[in-house]
């Protein structure tokens, strides 16, 4: 059985020295982190995961309506965290603008502050300004205290406790995607992959149980395929690009149907965040599910291999997802 990492204590104090400016370090020891290595490694020999031929399930364009008006009523984002996720999500964008749009929200500003501060990331001293502090998380992170950030002001009746597991899940999940896209050499830009790993959970977030068990009774849709056109629909009134709405609305198929059934222009992306999303599963951040093996031919597509020591991810992502880890429990803290 898997430890259950949401039971992990915290992390020990890091030695006390300064961290350097690069902004994918923070653990300087970088040390396997504790969820790694007392994880099963990949099985050997790899399991034979049977797909469907069946046809790929699709959601009435009726509910989709539904879904979207319900979402719509319940959540709406201020001008200024679509500007910041807008700009995260931009490539050329300098860490003096992101600096800047933080700067407009003082308590989202104190928050980045106290977080890169906390005793978790130890540094030798303190930092005092927020432009320092927007490097040192990077923009993943940033991403995902955005969004943290702004799901906490809106419950949506969904409990609180369980919140804080879905982002959890979903904030380690983005990390572990933008890292397995830039090593990939596929052409996956990590900053799609980060914000639709970072989005995984939000039909689960936004839905209430309920709703989701009736709209899968109605259509005969599997609930997860119910919860990824919840987030398309959500996705689509942030306004974000077409392709974050088709990629959602794909991972559930990479698990179980032949990978040629994913339209080739967004397949690459949507089986390396379908990837991120089992192996965030598999070390432990569950969100309440049991992790889906992904196919060898799923992972062949991507060019993944296991890592020297036998583990689904190399040392430097498993600390990026660390990072991402951290910096989510010190927030709901």
């Amino acid at each position: 059985a898997h430890n259950n990492a949401f039971n992990h204590p915290e992390l020990a104090h890091c030695p006390v020295r300064e961290p350097s400016s690069k902004a994918s370090l923070f653990f300087q020891d970088e040390h396997e982190p504790e969820w790694l290595m007392q994880s099963n490694t990949v099985p050997d020999p790899f399991p034979e995961i049977v797909v469907s031929n069946t046809p790929v399930p699709s959601v009435p364009e009726e509910i989709r309506q539904r879904v979207g008006r319900v979402l719509e009523g319940r959540f709406r984002l201020s001008a200024g965290t679509t500007t910041l996720l807008n700009l995260l999500n931009a490539p050329e964008t300098s860490p003096a603008e992101i600096t800047q749009a933080v700067m407009h929200d003082p308590n989202f500003a104190t928050r980045i502050l106290r977080i890169v501060n906390s005793a978790q990331f130890g540094l030798a001293q303190p930092i005092t300004a927020v432009g320092r502090a927007v490097v040192l998380l990077g923009f993943n992170n940033i991403r995902s205290i955005t969004m943290a950030h702004m799901l906490s002001a809106h419950k949506s009746g969904v409990d609180s406790s369980h919140l804080r597991e879905l982002w959890l899940h979903s904030a380690i999940c983005s990390a572990c995607a933008a890292s397995i896209a830039k090593k990939s050499g596929s052409g996956v830009e990590p900053g799609d992959a980060a914000t639709i790993g970072l989005l995984v959970d939000i039909g689960k977030m936004l839905m209430k149980a309920e709703e989701t068990g009736f709209l899968s009774t109605q259509t005969g849709v599997a609930p997860s395929v119910i919860e990824g056109f919840a987030g398309s629909c959500f996705a689509e009134s942030w306004g974000l690009p077409v392709l974050v709405r088709q990629v959602l609305e794909s991972l559930n198929i990479a698990f179980h149907y032949p990978v040629e059934r994913i339209p080739a222009e967004y397949r690459q992306l949507t089986l390396i965040v379908a990837l991120a999303n089992f192996i965030t599963r598999w070390y432990g951040f569950s969100n309440g599910d049991a992790p889906e093996m992904p196919s060898r031919e799923m992972l062949d597509a991507i060019g993944w291999h296991a890592s020297s020591t036998g583990h689904w991810v190399d040392p430097e992502t498993a600390l990026e997802m660390e990072k991402a880890r951290t910096a989510v429990q010190v927030y709901f803290s």
